[in-house]
């Protein structure tokens, strides 16, 4: 009957975990709907990169920041305003 016991549980804590693991992958891929991602490069008036600069989807709360070579992606729709 203890072996019964020890299994149950070992059951239960592999479900705790998938349940808990799973979501992390679902809804970090989410976008709503008709947006798509957009990328670009963010340079100055010479064309030379900016890194880290602070771009905004005006009125929402994405934004993301240009990387080393001025790249960035944000999920954004076509009528969308960055900042």
């Amino acid at each position: 009957m203890k072996k019964k016991s020890i299994s149950q549980g070992r059951m239960f804590l592999f479900l705790m975990l998938c349940f808990l693991w799973v979501p992390w992958g679902v809804f970090g891929q989410v976008n709503d709907v008709g947006q798509s991602m957009v990328s670009g490069t963010v340079s100055d008036q010479e064309g030379l990169p900016l890194a880290g600069v602070t771009l905004v989807v005006a009125s929402t709360n994405r934004g993301t920041i240009s990387d080393i070579e001025g790249g960035f992606r944000v999920a954004a729709s076509a009528s969308d305003t960055l900042l």
